[in-house]
Formats: C-alpha cells, sequence, structure tokens
C-alpha cells in the first residue's frame, strides 16, 4: 500500500485548496520529507485528510470523549465531540479530502470524502458524509454510492483496518518512548491499548464474575434444601382417610341438593306460564275492542269499493269535455292565423316590386363606373414603382449619414484615447522619479523576498520559545503545586479510608438483624394461598355466569315456542286468502281480454265505415249509438282495466311471497329451537362440571361460598403480602448500604494506590520541566544570532528607504515583509505600464489618420444620395395628386368590388321577397284544410260527450234505486268516493284482514298459553312442597352442610398435595445441587487460573506473549537500523532489557539508554507494530509525527541516521515536526505557513527550488 497524492479544501485552518502529490518532485525523489510549520498551524491536519479519505475518522477524535460538551454549530445547532463533520473550517459551505494510492492489488484508487451544508451557504445546517472510491485512470466507481458501501471497498483494497492503520502507516514513536520507562502493569496497559489487545482483561473479568455466580447459586440450593419437610407416615394415612370420608358424605349432599332444585325450578316454571297466559288473554280482549270500533271505516270501504264501476263512466266525461275544450281551442287559433296571413300577403307584394327596382339601378351604375376603374389601376401601378425607388434612395440616405456619425464619433474617441495615454505615460515618468528609492528592492525581489520569509520565520521561532519558556516555567510552579496537593491528598484519603471501614462495620450489623431465609420462605406460601383463592374467586364467577346463561336460554326457549304458533297462523291464513285472490285474478283477466278485442283495429275500422240509416255489415242494425266514439274512450277503459288485472296480479304473487316467507321463517323457527335444546343440554353439563371443579377445589377448606367473604380473604392476604415485601425491601436497603460501604472503602483504596502514583509521576515531571527550561534558553540564544546575520544581508536594499527599517520590521514582521512586497512590486508594474502606454501610442496615432481619411470619402456619398431623392420626390407628388382627384382616391378593386356586392345584394333581396310571396300563399292554403278538419271533429267530439254525460246520470239513477244503498248519491259525492287511489283500498283492505288476523292469532295463542299451563300442572312432582318458603329454607341448610363437607374433603386434600410437592421438590433440589456444584468447580479452576475483579491477572498473562512478538519483530527493524542493539523481554513479567553488542553483549537497562538510543529503541517497537498490524499488507508509505522535542543535537543526529536507514529500504517515510534542528537537516519539507484569519498555506521547498 502507497500513497501517490493528498489533496483538501477547507481542512481545519486549511481553508485553500492544497495537493501534496509524491509522484511530481520534489516529492517524488525524496525518501524523507518533513512536514513543518508552527504550533497549531495544521500539520497534523494533512494525517487527519488521509484518514478522512480513507477511513471516515481520525486518531484525534477517538481520544474524545462522548461526555465532552457538544461543540456548537451554526443555528442553534450542536455536534458530538466525535463528529468527523467538526474538522469542516468554520464559515465555509463545503470541504473535502482525497487520497490517490496504490492498493495491495497493484491496483492505482482515488477515495474521496466530502461534506457540504444545506444549500451550499455557510449557515446552513450540515449535511452527511458522501465518500467514493474510484480505479484509475478510467476514474470507474468501484463499491456503490453510499458510505457503508464505500468503506468496506476502500478497507479490502487498502488491507488495513483503521486501527491497523493508525499502527501501520502512523508510527505511535511517541507513545513506545513513554512506554520503554512505564512500570509493568502501566506497560501491560499500553501494550493493551497499542496491540489493540483489550479482550483479555475482559476475559479475565468476565472468569471472576461467572465463579462468583456459580457460588451463589451453590448456596441458593442448599438453603431451600433444608426449607422441604414432608410429613411422616401416620400423618398422612389420616389425612387419606379424612378425605375419603369427606367425599362419600358430600356426594349424598349434592343428590339431595339437585332434588331439591328440581322442585324450585317446577315453581319458578308455574309462575311464568302463569304470567304468560294472563298477558295473552289481555291481549286478545284489546284487539277484540279495536275490532268493534272499526265497524263504520269497514261499512265505508264497501261504498267505495262498490262505486268503482263508474270510474270508467266518469272519467270519459271528463276526458271528453277536456277534448271538446282543446278541440275549440284550436279552431280559434287556426281562424286568427288565417287572417294574420292575409296582412302578410299584402306586405309581401308591395315588397316584391320595391326589389325589381333597386335591380335595375345596380345594374345602371356598374356600367357607368367601368371606364374610371381602367385609369385608377394605371396611375397605381405608376405610384408604386415610384414608392419603391423612393424607399431605395431613402434608405441609403440615412445609411449614409449613419456611418458619417460613426466614423465622427470614432475619431472623437481615438483623440480622447491619445491625450490620456500621453497624461498616463508622463505621470508614470512622475512616480517613477518619485520613488526612484525602489528601484533596487524590485529589481531583485525574489532575492529579498526569500531573506526576509526566513527572517520572519525566525523571528516566529523566537516569539515560539518565548512563549514556551514562559508556558514551561507556568507548567513548573504549577507541578510544584501538584506536587503540595498530591501530598495533601494522601492524607485525605487516609482518613477516608478509616471513615469507611467504621461504615462497613454499622452495615453488617444492620444486615445481620434480618433472617432473609424465614422471610423468602413465609413470602412464598402467602403467595400460593393467594393463588388459591384467586383460583376459587374465578371457578365461583363462572358458575355465576353460567347459571345466568341457562336463564337467558329458557327465556329464549319459550319465545321460540310461541313465534311458532304464531307462524303457523298466519301460515294458514295466507293459504285461505290464496284461491280468493286467484279467482279475482282470473275475472279481471278476462275484463281485459273482452275489452281488447273490442278495441281491436279491424273493429274500429268497421265502426267508422258505419253510414246513419244504412244497415251495419255485422248485425244489421240501422241505428248505431257508439258511431261517434273515438279511440281516446277505448283506450282510457284498455288502461283502467289493464291497471285493475296488475293489481290483482300484485295480491296474488304477493300472497304467493308470504306463504314462502312463512314456510322459510317457520323451518328456521324449528332449527333455531333444536339449537336452543341442544345448547341448555350442554349447558347444564358445563354447570355441573363448574360446580365439580369448584368442590374439587384445594383451596375451599378455608374459602366461604360468597363474594363478598372471597375479596374479604384476599385482602388480608395481600395486606400481610405487602408487610412481607416491606421487610424484603428493608434488608436489601441493608445490603445495599453495606455494599455501598464496601465499594467506597474498595474506591478510597484504588484512589489512594492512583493518588501515590501520581505523586510520583508529578515528581518526575517537575525534573524534566526542570531540564526543558534550560534546553529552550540555550536554544533561543543561537536562533537570535541566526536572526541578527539574516538583518545584516538586509541592510543594502532597505537602508535607503528608512534608517530605522529594523525598528518597524520588529514591531510588525508580517506587516513589513507584505509592504515592501508591496512597493517592489508596484515599482515592477509601473515599469511595465509605461512600456506599454509608449506602444499603444504609436497604434493611436495610425488609426486617427485612416478615420479622418474615410469620412472625406463618405461625405462625397452622402451628397450625391441627397440630390437623388430630391428628384424622385418630386415625380411621386404629381402622380398621387392626380390619383387623389379619381374615385376620390379609393382603391379600384375596393369601389368595383362594392359595386358588385351592391348587384349581387339586390338580386338576392328580389329572390327572396319573390319566395315569401309563394310561402305565404302555401300557409294559407294550409290552414284553411286544416280548418275545415277541425270543425268537424269539434262536432263528433260534443255529440260524444252528451253520450257520455247521459250513461253517468243512468248510472246514478240505478245507484240510488238500489234498496241496499242507504245513502242517495250525486256525482260530486261519486267523485269524492272514487278520489282514493288503489293503493288506499289496498291499505284499507290490508289492515282490516291484518286485524282479523291478529285476532285470530291472539285467540290461538291464548290457547297455547292455557294449554302450557295444564301441561306443566299435571307434571307436578309427588313430594314438592305446596309453600316456596319452606323450599329456600331447606335448601339454605342444605348448602351450609355441604360447604361444610367439601371444605373438609378439600384441607385433606392440599396438605396430601403439599406434602406430595414437598417430597418431589426435596428430589428434584438434590440433582440441581449435585450438577450446579459439578458448574462451580469449572469456573473455580478457571477463576484460579486468570480471574481477577480488574482483569489484571490474564491480561498481564496474555500480554507478555504479545511482547515477546513484538520484540521479534522490532529487532529486525532495529538490525537494519543499528546493529549494536538488541531488545530482549524477561520471562513471566514485562520488563525489557536492551543487549549491547559493542559492548560486549552487555546488557542494559532501558532507563539507563540516551536520548538516541531511546529514539532508535522506540521507533524499531513502532516499526514492530507495524509489521505485526500489517503481516500480509506492504507499507511503502510512513508519517512520524513528533516525538523530537526531547532531543538534543547528539539525539537528533542518531535519529535521522535511523530515518536515512528506514528510507533507504524503499520506503517514503514523512516526519512531523516543529522542531527547527530537525527540519532543517531534511532537504524536501511541506511547510505549513500561518496567515491572518487563522489560516494557512502549503509550499514545498526542495534544495533545487524555492517553492512550488
Amino acid at each position: 500500500m502507497k500513497i501517490l497524492a493528498l489533496r483538501g479544501k477547507n481542512l481545519a485552518s486549511l481553508s485553500q485548496g492544497f495537493e501534496v502529490d509524491f509522484t511530481q518532485p520534489p516529492l517524488v525523489d525524496a525518501g524523507i520529507f518533513a512536514i513543518t510549520g508552527s504550533t497549531g498551524a495544521g500539520k497534523s491536519t494533512l494525517l487527519d485528510a488521509l484518514c478522512l479519505a480513507l477511513y471516515n475518522d481520525t486518531p484525534r477524535l477517538l481520544k474524545a470523549s462522548s461526555r465532552d460538551a457538544p461543540l456548537p454549530d451554526v443555528a442553534g445547532e450542536a455536534l458530538p465531540p466525535r463528529d468527523v463533520r467538526s474538522l469542516l473550517r468554520r464559515g465555509a459551505a463545503e470541504g473535502f479530502a482525497e487520497v490517490d494510492f496504490i492498493g495491495n492489488d497493484q491496483q492505482v484508487y482515488r477515495a474521496r470524502w466530502s461534506v457540504r451544508r444545506a444549500r451550499n451557504k455557510a449557515a446552513g445546517k450540515l449535511q452527511q458524509v458522501d465518500m467514493s472510491l474510484l480505479r484509475l485512470p478510467d476514474e470507474k466507481p468501484i463499491g456503490g454510492r453510499l458510505k457503508k458501501e464505500v468503506l468496506p471497498a476502500i478497507r479490502e483494497r487498502v488491507g488495513l483496518s483503521f486501527e491497523q492503520f493508525t499502527r501501520a502507516v502512523l508510527l505511535a514513536q511517541h507513545e513506545f518512548a513513554a512506554f520503554l520507562k512505564a512500570p509493568d502493569d502501566e506497560r501491560a496497559s499500553l501494550l493493551e491499548t497499542l496491540t489493540g489487545t483489550e479482550r483479555f482483561a475482559e476475559l479475565s473479568q468476565q472468569a471472576y464474575i461467572r465463579a462468583k455466580q456459580e457460588r451463589e447459586q451453590v448456596t441458593q440450593l442448599e438453603n431451600r434444601l433444608q426449607q422441604q419437610l414432608p410429613l411422616d407416615a401416620e400423618a398422612r394415612q389420616q389425612q387419606e382417610l379424612t378425605r375419603e370420608q369427606a367425599a362419600a358424605q358430600t356426594a349424598q349432599l349434592e343428590q339431595q341438593q339437585a332434588k331439591l332444585e328440581q322442585q324450585l325450578q317446577w315453581h319458578a316454571n308455574r309462575e311464568r306460564l302463569q304470567a304468560a297466559r294472563d298477558e295473552a288473554e289481555q291481549h286478545q280482549q284489546q284487539i277484540q275492542a279495536e275490532q268493534n270500533q272499526a265497524k263504520g271505516r269497514q261499512q265505508y270501504l264497501q261504498h267505495v269499493l262498490a262505486a268503482q264501476p263508474a270510474r270508467t263512466l266518469l272519467q270519459n266525461k271528463a276526458s271528453l269535455q277536456a277534448e271538446h275544450q282543446s278541440i275549440q281551442q284550436q279552431v280559434n287559433e287556426l281562424q286568427q292565423a288565417w287572417q294574420a296571413l292575409e296582412q302578410n300577403l299584402q306586405v309581401a307584394q308591395t315588397q316584391l316590386q320595391t326589389a325589381q327596382q333597386q335591380q335595375l339601378q345596380a345594374q345602371q351604375t356598374q356600367t357607368d363606373t367601368l371606364p374610371l376603374l381602367h385609369q385608377a389601376r394605371l396611375l397605381d401601378a405608376r405610384l408604386e414603382d415610384l414608392s419603391a425607388a423612393l424607399h431605395t434612395v431613402n434608405a441609403q440616405c440615412a445609411r449614409l449619414q449613419q456611418e458619417q456619425q460613426t466614423l465622427l464619433k470614432q475619431q472623437t474617441q481615438l483623440q480622447q484615447a491619445q491625450s490620456l495615454l500621453q497624461q498616463q505615460w508622463q505621470a508614470g515618468q512622475d512616480w517613477l522619479g518619485a520613488h526612484s528609492h525602489w528601484r533596487l528592492l524590485g529589481e531583485s525581489w525574489p532575492q529579498w523576498q526569500v531573506l526576509l520569509e526566513q527572517a520572519n520565520q525566525l523571528a516566529q521561532t523566537l516569539d515560539d520559545l518565548h512563549s514556551q519558556q514562559q508556558q514551561q516555567k507556568a507548567t513548573q510552579l504549577q507541578q510544584e503545586h501538584d506536587c503540595l496537593n498530591l501530598e495533601r491528598e494522601l492524607e485525605r484519603l487516609s482518613d477516608a479510608m478509616t471513615a469507611a471501614h467504621k461504615t462497613l462495620d454499622a452495615a453488617k450489623k444492620t444486615l445481620a438483624g434480618f433472617d432473609l431465609e424465614h422471610l423468602a420462605q413465609e413470602k412464598q406460601q402467602w403467595e400460593e394461598k393467594k393463588q388459591v383463592l384467586l383460583t376459587a374467586q374465578q371457578l365461583k364467577d363462572k358458575v355465576r355466569q353460567v347459571t345466568k346463561h341457562h336463564k337467558v336460554l329458557q327465556a329464549r326457549h319459550d319465545r321460540l315456542l310461541s313465534e311458532q304458533s304464531t307462524c303457523q297462523q298466519c301460515l294458514a291464513d295466507v293459504r285461505d286468502e290464496l284461491p280468493l285472490q286467484a279467482a279475482r285474478l282470473e275475472q279481471a283477466s278476462k275484463s281485459l281480454a273482452q275489452a281488447e278485442l273490442a278495441c281491436r283495429d279491424n273493429v274500429e275500422a268497421l265502426r267508422t265505415a258505419l253510414q246513419q240509416g244504412e244497415p251495419c255489415p255485422v248485425c244489421g242494425a240501422l241505428e248505431h249509438p257508439y258511431m261517434a266514439e273515438i279511440r281516446p274512450i277505448g283506450d282510457v277503459l284498455l288502461a283502467t282495466l289493464l291497471n285493475e288485472r296488475q293489481q290483482q296480479q300484485q295480491a296474488w304473487e304477493k300472497l304467493k311471497t308470504q306463504e314462502t316467507e312463512y314456510l322459510t321463517r317457520l323451518e328456521t323457527l324449528q332449527s333455531h329451537y333444536q339449537e336452543v335444546e341442544q345448547e341448555r343440554q350442554g349447558l347444564a353439563q358445563e354447570q355441573k362440571q363448574h360446580e365439580q371443579a369448584w368442590f374439587a377445589h384445594a383451596a375451599l377448606h378455608f374459602v366461604a361460598e360468597t363474594e363478598d367473604a372471597l375479596e374479604d380473604q384476599l385482602e388480608q392476604v395481600q395486606q400481610i403480602l405487602d408487610e412481607q415485601v416491606q421487610l424484603e425491601t428493608a434488608s436489601r436497603l441493608a445490603q445495599q448500604a453495606r455494599d455501598r460501604a464496601q465499594s467506597k472503602l474498595d474506591s478510597c483504596q484504588q484512589e489512594q494506590l492512583r493518588s501515590r502514583a501520581d505523586f510520583q509521576e508529578a515528581k518526575q515531571q517537575l525534573t524534566l520541566s526542570r531540564q526543558a527550561v534550560h534546553s529552550l534558553e540555550e536554544r533561543f540564544q543561537q536562533e537570535e544570532q541566526r536572526l541578527h546575520a539574516l538583518l545584516d544581508s538586509l541592510q543594502a536594499p532597505l537602508v535607503v528607504q528608512a534608517e530605522d527599517w529594523r525598528v518597524q520590521w520588529q514591531q510588525d514582521t508580517a506587516g513589513f515583509l507584505a509592504l515592501q512586497q508591496s512597493q517592489a512590486l508596484d515599482w515592477q508594474q509601473q515599469q511595465q505600464t509605461m512600456l506599454q502606454q509608449q506602444q499603444a501610442l504609436q497604434a493611436l496615432q495610425a488609426e486617427l489618420k485612416y478615420a479622418q481619411d474615410k469620412i472625406q470619402r463618405n461625405e462625397d456619398d452622402v451628397r450625391q444620395a441627397v440630390q437623388q431623392q430630391q428628384a424622385l420626390q418630386t415625380d411621386y407628388q404629381a402622380h398621387y395628386s392626380e390619383r387623389q382627384n379619381l374615385l376620390n382616391g379609393e382603391a379600384a378593386d375596393t369601389v368595383e368590388q362594392r359595386l358588385q356586392q351592391a348587384l349581387q345584394t339586390s338580386a338576392a333581396h328580389l329572390a327572396e321577397c319573390q319566395q315569401q310571396l309563394k310561402l305565404i300563399q302555401l300557409q294559407q292554403q294550409d290552414v284553411a284544410a286544416e280548418l275545415k278538419s277541425v270543425t268537424y271533429a269539434l262536432d263528433k267530439c260534443n255529440s260524444a260527450y252528451q253520450t257520455a254525460k247521459q250513461s253517468l246520470q243512468d248510472w246514478l239513477l240505478a245507484w240510488n234505486q238500489n234498496q241496499h244503498h242507504e245513502a242517495h248519491l250525486d256525482e260530486a259525492q261519486l267523485q269524492a268516493l272514487l278520489a282514493h287511489k288503489a293503493n288506499w283500498l289496498q291499505q284499507e283492505q290490508h289492515w282490516q284482514q291484518h286485524l282479523k288476523q291478529a285476532l285470530d292469532k291472539a285467540h290461538i295463542v291464548l290457547q297455547e298459553r292455557e294449554r302450557q299451563l295444564s301441561c306443566h300442572l299435571a307434571l307436578q312432582p309427588a313430594d314438592t312442597l305446596t309453600r316456596l318458603d319452606a323450599l329456600q329454607q331447606e335448601q339454605q341448610n342444605l348448602l351450609q352442610a355441604l360447604q361444610t363437607s367439601r371444605e373438609t374433603w378439600q384441607q385433606a386434600v392440599l396438605t396430601l398435595k403439599q406434602d406430595d410437592a414437598c417430597r418431589a421438590a426435596a428430589e428434584s433440589l438434590l440433582a440441581s445441587l449435585e450438577q450446579q456444584q459439578a458448574k462451580l468447580r469449572v469456573w473455580d479452576q478457571l477463576d484460579d487460573l486468570i480471574g481477577s475483579a480488574s482483569g489484571k491477572k490474564f491480561r498481564n498473562f496474555a500480554q507478555q506473549y504479545s511482547l515477546d512478538i513484538l520484540v521479534a519483530h522490532a529487532n529486525r527493524h532495529l538490525a537494519d537500523l543499528s546493529r549494536r542493539y538488541i531488545l530482549q523481554s524477561i520471562p513471566d513479567s514485562l520488563a525489557l532489557l536492551v543487549r549491547d553488542l559493542d559492548m560486549g553483549s552487555e546488557v542494559r537497562s532501558v532507563h539507563s539508554l540516551s536520548g538516541g538510543e531511546s529514539f532508535l529503541v522506540s521507533l524499531a517497537l513502532a516499526l514492530g507494530l507495524a509489521s505485526l498490524s500489517s503481516s500480509r499488507v506492504q507499507v511503502e508509505s510512513l508519517f512520524i509525527d513528533e516525538g523530537f522535542g526531547s532531543l538534543d543535537t547528539d539525539s537528533l543526529r542518531v535519529a535521522m541516521d535511523a530515518l536515512d536507514k528506514l528510507q533507504a529500504q524503499g520506503r517514503k517515510v514523512g516526519v512531523i515536526s516543529h522542531i527547527q534542528e530537525m527540519t532543517e537537516r531534511i532537504g524536501v519539507q511541506i511547510q505549513v505557513k500561518r496567515s491572518a484569519g487563522g489560516q494557512s498555506k502549503l509550499i514545498i521547498i526542495s534544495p533545487t527550488s524555492s517553492f512550488y
């Protein structure tokens, strides 16, 4: 795996886009390079960009805790401390990191990480991270578009996980420097973190916890085994005898109870049947009274039915009267139409004469205008030709004049530009004369810029060193203060441990006052009793529900019997009515057939052909009374009879439907009756089963029959259980207090150990701080001497500007550099500008001469075009005046079209008048014929109306002479009787029929109720008591005796079941105890081998093997760096020794190594860890971050020699450091320079070029 290029933008302080390309000079030829810059400039941000593009994570964020304060973002949003999006620079809308690398398959890939804000605005909310992986050079996407798909694809091609990458590529050399000098426990913890083998400590802790849990389970099983004690043989035999005697007595009492309940049920059924008989009798009397009150209504219905034959006569009279009025209205309308047509005829004749005169006048006008039209067309053609020529000349004049204006404007602009350039060139000459002291600086500015930047960097280094001195001194004071505080903390912890011991003793005494085993046993017994009571209450509820359901079924049984009787009676009534309705339907059908025969078309034709006084061709009669009858009378009669037949048909079909419905209803009722009977039998069996379950329940020896008693017992048991819970809570609180006191004591002990270690570490840090202060003072003096030498080199170009330029530079180094750069660039730019202005002046003079020649030629062309325009304008005006005097200036086509239109209009008007006259004459003929026909129809209708009126009078006379009709009837009363519609008649008939059926049904129901009551009285048991209260008292006595017997039986059963449970539980607990003890032996052995509460035992043991493997890898790398040293580990410990081959294989402690030697050893360990982490991947790019700050000059030389040997192995090594001596010895550097606003930029420097 090899890094080829790194790019990014808007990451932390690196706001501008940057690119580090390891395939281009100078990095491609450099085996080792330095990443330098002041503290906080952004050196480590480059490594963050590398990790973001590959793994969406960074090593620095791994150290952030989730308990840290969230990071504020825009619009009140906050980010978690470990959110990688926090690396996006504040104020930036988007950012990215991109890496080109060679994968383990030797293919080139490009991994990209990017993040943006909403709407690409700096104030927008942060969006989700986007990642991609492309194969180069074809840029084919790999692994999909989602981040969860891209990350596995990158890991597969890199060959390393993020943890392995941070150990194999980003060498942890500075962590191994601390690893060498640490004690064994701390060394095991550091080694565990570096190698990622934390699971061994977790295994040790889990083994300890599991052994403790198994041991507690064995103790619990032993305690439970002591609580299971069964009955002896004599006590068990006595309980079995009591159970058998109580069972026999209970069975006898249950038989007596069943017999008594049968007698009580007979009395209840008798009262129910008696009430039903009384209700049916009252219902029959009520319906009989309603029938007596309806006699007047029945008589009125008979009159309405008797008047129905006259409906046809009355309708015929009304229809003929309406027809007579309609025909008379037609006669009047036709007479009025004849008079109107006569007037229209006279008007049409007058309009025809006028139209003929207009036609002659239009023809004469057209003949007179034809010569003028010919002359006008000739003038129009000449004018069009002149107009086109004049338009062309006008356009040419306008174009030439416009060109002349443009040329004059260009001439003016060129003159102004020439004057302006002359002024600017003179001003430049003046400016160069005024700033002649900048000439030396401007001519050789790149040389002076490098010197100034180096001076500024040295000044910044001095400031940093001064700040470090102040900070280190403050740190030294703080460390002295910390040592004093830690010493006081040790004294405080000693007092706290004494108090914790006292608290633990008091908590143990309080806990000893509770008998936990006895409390658990009592609670279990009361819980069992509560469960028994709840079961008994549920059984009682089931018995009550079944009894209630039985009563509901009995009521449904009686209702079904009643509905069956009613349905049978209704079915009989319908079957009696069906023959009568069939006869009515047959009579209506016959009447309709006769009427249709009389109204056929051939009969109508024969009646029309009859002549008064001539014999009928059918019967030979000389008188024809119905000769004048018209067709509407027959249609009305047919409609009435057809309606009557349909009503009878519907009535017959309705009866058939009712018959089917009653049959279906009867079958349904019988089916429901059988279902109810079966359900009653099943319910009786269920009731018996619930009662047996109630009697057999083991808890009824202390449970009363009533629900209130059950609830009281449950409440008492619950109160006792609540008290047990309170005692358990108190004991649990005591245990918690004991545990808290123990935890407090353990915490104090651990804290005391940590404080002692912190005190020792603080003393060591204090010593190191004093050494660091002395080293910083020496380095400050060296850097100051280098700065004075650089400033002397800059004396020549800067002293001509100001004698006190050094004072100005010291006040603002960056501002001074920017000012000098601005002055030099201004001088160079002014010099270049003057050369450009002189060339521009020469070009302007040539352009100005060419413009003047072109203006003169254009003036001659304009003059010729104006003369031609004036000649054409005169000719056009003369022809135009002549054309205006002809036809008033109108177009010839328009005049000709108007004349032709007038001729066509007059001809069309003439034809229209002739057509209108013919139409009116035809309409007069039609109206005359129609008036004659309607007058004849009026006479025939009047005759028919008189005949119909006489027929109605004859029918009324016959009604009034009939002795069966009590009231006199006139035409108005007849209309009132016939005003009732057919549906009213059906409703009245149906109501009377319903009233009759209801009376018959009530009589049948009463007979059925009396029969049921007689049958029930006949089934009275022989030994039934006549008084109901005596039966109820006997039942109460029997229930009390039965309850006592059941309680005795159930108490015996419960005692025997508890004894069986004790015997079975004892055997089961013994087997469980043996199994648990076997498991405990296994876990005790594992606990003795690797278990510990802190995980220390197995962790240290496992890390010894990790250390041996690491040392083997490190020695191979150490041999490449320096063949003088060999690392070796001490068996059964985590200690390290160094064998010095140059000193006769002398064994040395790691504490005796110098700074350079410690660097070599820690670098070898870091490389060994990298090899261990990437055993299957060849890593060709390495980065070493910091770790050089504490090295002196000789140690730095040793470190550089080691790095040179490392790059000689074919690896590209990047060293990240801000140490001046370190970076000066590396030729190729990636400098991270800070600028204003917290921004930084990258500059790549090599010995052969200033920057890239």
